[in-house]
């Protein structure tokens, strides 16, 4: 089933009065350069980002590894990547415990959206938060790569999705202890739709 595009935005005027993108054109939100670790710095405290192997990273198979900061735990920032050869290439961008969660936040009311059938896969709603100016242009689309702000209005305009949709979504538990439960207008879309 495709996404409800009238609900959603309209992606054709997007397209052409934009100019960013052609139509039926992947958004690609990751920085595909490849990088040496050694260079990386956690932004939160200047220390050094230190490559961590996959057994440290839950369900990550092979090519998969961490850069952690070098003063964790005091300072809990890391990242997830993927390794090739002697450099790095990023997956998501270095994060601390609240950044984290404001992360997975957005991934939890996008999955409610695909799996209600309002979207059928994330890179349609990135389109939607593109459209909505939710995610600050298409270089920061994949939520891996968003600060906090791009995570509240990407969590912002999924919950107003989910609300302007209500009739078709099926019951759901709202994030526990997530930024949707300390923002007001959140708050009352949330318990309108009843969960």
């Amino acid at each position: 089933m495709k996404a409800n595009r009238k609900t959603c935005g309209n992606y054709k005027n997007f397209t052409q009065s934009r100019g960013k993108f052609k139509k039926g054109q992947k958004i690609d939100s990751q920085d595909k350069r490849d990088i040496d670790p050694a260079s990386m710095r956690c932004p939160y405290c200047g220390g050094r980002m230190i490559l961590r192997e996959h057994e440290y990273v839950p369900h990550a198979k092979g090519s998969i590894h961490l850069m952690v900061c070098e003063n964790y735990p005091s300072c809990d920032s890391y990242c997830t990547v993927v390794k090739k050869g002697t450099k790095v290439r990023l997956i998501s961008t270095p994060a601390n415990r609240q950044l984290r969660l404001l992360r997975k936040e957005a991934h939890y009311y996008m999955d409610i959206l695909i799996k209600n059938n309002i979207f059928r896969t994330r890179e349609d709603i990135y389109w939607y938060l593109t459209d909505k100016d939710a995610c600050g242009g298409a270089n920061q689309v994949h939520v891996g790569f968003m600060q906090e702000y791009g995570c509240r209005k990407t969590i912002k305009s999924c919950v107003e999705a989910i609300y302007n949709n209500r009739s078709r979504i099926k019951s759901f538990i709202r994030f526990k202890e997530g930024y949707s439960n300390k923002e007001p207008e959140i708050i009352e879309m949330l318990d309108e739709i009843g969960c």
